[in-house]
């Protein structure tokens, strides 16, 4: 369908900037439509900065509390992993690490990282189909003003 487009494009001058698609309201139907080159490289840069953005914010998550029990080694290891580790991907490695190394010193080692893996796996997932669907969603529409010298 983008190619079909594409093609139709190529033989009409349409206009190139911001303008209102009065049928979606004049909220909703605020447009920008840039040249095909611009389209491609503001996907990219969409696609690198929501995936990057995704990654910084784990390491700004609050500690979580629950199932934590305080003064224990596992709990400490938690708030360091948490604290220091960039993403979600590297946090779920180190969460069954640590699971691995506690396994004969603590109670349910993998029962109280469980959680912290499930969120972390959940997160980065998330954070990768946002990076996916995200910007071909913001950027790619099938709508554009058409510019003719003689109409309008």
């Amino acid at each position: 369908m983008a190619s079909q487009l594409q093609d139709e494009l190529s033989e009409v001058d349409y206009y190139t900037g911001f303008w209102t698609n009065y049928s979606r309201g004049p909220v909703y139907g605020k447009v920008l439509t840039v040249p095909t080159s611009v389209r491609q490289l503001l996907s990219a840069f969409f696609t690198i900065y929501i995936t990057y953005a995704g990654s910084r914010l784990w390491g700004k998550l609050a500690t979580p509390k629950y199932l934590l029990i305080p003064s224990d080694g596992v709990y400490h290891q938690h708030q360091a992993i948490l604290r220091n580790t960039e993403s979600p991907l590297n946090s779920l490695w180190l969460f069954l690490r640590l699971s691995w190394a506690w396994r004969q010193h603590a109670r349910r080692p993998w029962l109280r990282n469980a959680p912290l893996v499930v969120l972390a796996a959940i997160y980065a997932i998330a954070c990768f189909l946002a990076g996916i669907f995200i910007p071909g969603r913001v950027i790619v529409g099938d709508e554009v003003l058409i510019q003719s010298s003689t109409c309008g």
